[in-house]
């Protein structure tokens, strides 16, 4: 298990999970609902976006919050099968995330290619979902 990024914070009451392996590691957390949601990503949205995601049915969902695949196993395939170890242990639920533009411009398109679509665009990047 990681380190939690929103100790000390309101956020910290949902339990972070992570899977660590040799080429990576992604972090995780299920939400139950909009509130929720609202509460994790509150200082990424404004009251627009907050209006947008009001219009999902946001119950039970799965929030990646980071997927980070070393450099030199990078482009082989191993991020997808991380981020899919963890969506395939919640099936039937929605999966949302931000792909931080800041980080990796390619982020964006990989998680395209991984069956998510963009909801909307929001302070830090594209708010992406899917199921």
């Amino acid at each position: 298990m990681g380190s939690n990024p929103f100790a000390g914070t309101k956020e910290s009451m949902y339990k972070l999970n992570s899977i660590n392996k040799k080429f990576g590691r992604i972090s995780y957390i299920y939400l139950k609902d909009f509130k929720e949601i609202i509460d994790v990503f509150k200082s990424y949205f404004t009251k627009r976006d907050i209006k947008k995601i009001e219009k999902e049915n946001f119950n039970d969902v799965l929030s990646i919050h980071s997927l980070i695949i070393f450099d030199n196993y990078r482009k082989k395939g191993f991020g997808s099968k991380l981020l899919n170890e963890v969506i395939d242990k919640y099936k039937n639920k929605k999966c949302i995330l931000i792909a931080d533009k800041r980080e990796d411009k390619t982020l964006p398109e990989f998680y395209k290619k991984n069956g998510f679509r963009k909801l909307f665009t929001c302070k830090s990047g594209q708010f992406m979902i899917r199921g």
